[in-house]
């Protein structure tokens, strides 16, 4: 038996190392302090220890070998049925996605088909509407041709300066009844006028109530009353508000009121439902009072386009008038003092009025201001009252008909350095008609 040891010695469950060395006796000691038996003392029991233990790790080995193949198959066949469903999802998806082309086909075929429908009948219209068109043109051409002839007939009529429905008849051979433009007395002599004329002969007839009883005539204009060639105006009007009602004028403009015997011109302000009979002045703009010091010691007297005794018949037959007063100011008092004020207004009549535009009650050393209480002087009841600088002003409505129009206007307390006054007195307008 040779001197050397095994390097590995089994024995029991220990598996020990042990260096080559000359061993004398049966033992040698490990290099973990174990005690193991050499190989020359084997039995055999250790011998089938020892193959026992190899069978074990073999089957071991073998196990695992077989589990490790049975894991590969498994991951083969969850590859495998991972394709077959990804080749089913790529079949569905493709089967959708066909699907929605033929929808989309199948739509836009529709579209086309409806398109085409849609371009037919926009033809059809469209050539109804230049059909429509043309004809409106042709008339309107026509309209307008007229409308240029009847512009240059006015523009004739004003330029050789006709006044009446005569001359109208006369100079121009004119039959037709009708509105038109003539030249008027206002301020200007090129003033324009509306005037109705009718040059039909009204047989029978000799005064307005027959012509408008046996006629059933409610235009107010010139008009031909029996065999007389003298044109007579009827029936009798004082506002636009009439002159809209009875004849249905739309042209804001001068308009003849009055009697046949005694007619005169306004301003008819026009837009619809709404008529407002305007009377004129001479000093409708601000206007600075002259320097003076004492109540009342400056006036301004309007003059108005038609006599009192015309205003008063169109103020009786509206139903309601105002007109517009203002005083602007600078260290001027206006109201103050009642029973004595600085500055005052006179109506038709000539009454001292001690009230002011915009003050509704009409209670005296009132402005509007006043009345709502926002005047600039905690005190005062006009804003000049207040009687300081910066220029400051009252202003508003007057609508008590039976004082309008303002004949007067007076103002004081202008005299020294720094007290300054301006006024503005605006037209009479008048509305609708009286009950």
């Amino acid at each position: 038996m040779s001197q050397e040891y095994d390097q590995h010695i089994y024995d029991g469950d220990y598996d020990v190392a042990c260096q080559s060395r000359p061993a004398p006796k049966e033992t040698c000691p490990s290099s973990l302090g174990k005690i193991v038996k050499a190989r020359s003392t084997w039995t055999d029991e250790d011998v089938t220890k020892i193959a026992t233990k190899d069978k074990v790790v073999f089957s071991m080995v073998a196990v695992l070998f077989i589990a490790t193949l049975a894991l590969f198959v498994l991951l083969v066949s969850l590859d495998s049925r991972s394709n077959i469903q990804d080749n089913e999802l790529k079949e569905l998806l493709a089967e959708e996605t066909r699907t929605q082309e033929r929808d989309l086909i199948d739509s836009v075929a529709e579209l086309k088909s409806e398109s085409r429908n849609a371009s037919r009948e926009l033809e059809r219209n469209l050539v109804g509407m230049v059909e429509g068109a043309t004809s409106s043109l042709n008339q309107s051409g026509y309209e307008i041709m007229n409308n240029v002839k009847d512009n240059m007939r006015e523009m004739d009529i004003l330029r050789r300066g006709t006044g009446n429905c005569s001359e109208l008849r006369d100079s121009h051979g004119i039959t037709e009844a009708g509105y038109y433009m003539m030249r008027g007395n206002y301020y200007e002599a090129n003033q324009a006028i509306y005037i109705y004329c009718d040059f039909k002969q009204y047989a029978g007839v000799s005064t307005c109530a027959q012509l408008t009883s046996n006629y059933n005539i409610v235009t107010y204009g010139y008009y031909l009353l029996g065999t007389s060639r003298r044109f007579q105006y009827c029936p009798d009007a004082y506002t636009c508000h009439d002159l809209v009602r009875r004849d249905g004028i739309t042209e804001s403009g001068f308009y003849q009121v009055g009697t046949p015997d005694d007619q005169y011109q306004v301003y008819c302000n026009l837009s619809p439902g709404f008529a407002v009979t305007e009377i004129w002045h001479d000093s409708m703009v601000e206007k600075e009072a002259a320097r003076c010091e004492s109540h009342g010691c400056y006036s301004h007297r309007p003059q108005y386009s038609i006599s009192l005794d015309k205003i008063v018949k169109t103020v009786n037959n509206s139903r309601e008038c105002k007109q517009f007063i203002k005083f602007r100011c600078l260290s001027t008092v206006l109201l103050y003092e009642i029973g004595n004020p600085v500055g005052y207004w006179l109506s038709r009549s000539g009454e001292k009025m001690e009230y002011w535009g915009g003050a509704s009650s009409k209670r005296p050393g009132f402005c509007a201001c006043g009345e709502a209480g926002i005047c600039e002087g905690k005190s005062t009841k006009c804003n000049c009252d207040k009687n300081s600088a910066p220029v400051t002003s009252d202003e508003g409505y007057l609508t008590d008909k039976s004082k309008l129009p303002v004949s007067e206007m007076r103002f004081g307390d202008m005299g020294e350095d720094g007290e300054k006054g301006w006024h503005t007195l605006g037209k009479l307008e008048c509305f609708g008609a009286a009950d």
